[in-house]
């Protein structure tokens, strides 16, 4: 048997308030080099139960929600929601206001706060579909007049069916911003 499972026959019998099982006992008496690594690793099990439960200080709790809002990339303070009004406590004549949630929101974190980044520049299927339509177009020009959502826009709209024509339609009208800027300037 592996040690493993000895621990775990172990700690299930121990745990239930039961004896160990006769079988168990006498594998346990026949191999004594597995029932001295058995018994070490009750022995820290035993101590590990005794230790209180962590608890995180709000300070602690705080530190770890900005450093997680730092590398997810969005507001931090996205996360602290105002705690709900207690009706019990409101005057009687006051009526209490409901609260608004956030424009598209996902749980307590609005979407609307997330920081936006373009896709990644490697060069994919994406990259170049978009390079098909826009082929006069530089991505700054891109960028420049539609700007880094609008980019990002172009990216999410190749999963919709009917994505040629629109693509068509916006690369026309970039097209003709950039005559209509090289004649005024």
């Amino acid at each position: 048997m592996h040690t493993e499972e000895l621990l775990e026959q172990c700690l299930q019998a121990l745990t239930s308030g039961q004896d160990l099982p006769p079988d168990l006992a006498r594998y346990l008496a026949r191999y004594p080099d597995q029932r001295v690594e058995v018994e070490d690793l009750l022995a820290i099990a035993q101590r590990v139960s005794r230790r209180p439960q962590a608890e995180l200080s709000s300070a602690g709790r705080a530190r770890m929600q900005a450093r997680l809002a730092e590398r997810l990339g969005f507001d931090p303070r996205a996360l602290y929601a105002a705690p709900p009004v207690d009706d019990r406590l409101l005057p009687e004549a006051a009526e209490p206001t409901p609260r608004k949630k956030p424009f598209l929101s996902i749980g307590r974190v609005s979407l609307a706060k997330l920081r936006y980044e373009s896709p990644p520049s490697d060069e994919d299927i994406s990259d170049a579909r978009i390079r098909e339509v826009f082929r006069d177009l530089t991505r700054e020009d891109i960028r420049r007049y539609i700007g880094v959502r609008g980019e990002d826009y172009l990216y999410y709209r190749q999963n919709f069916p009917g994505w040629e024509p629109i693509f068509t339609f916006v690369a026309i009208v970039l097209r003709g911003l950039k005559r209509l800027e090289s004649l005024a300037g």
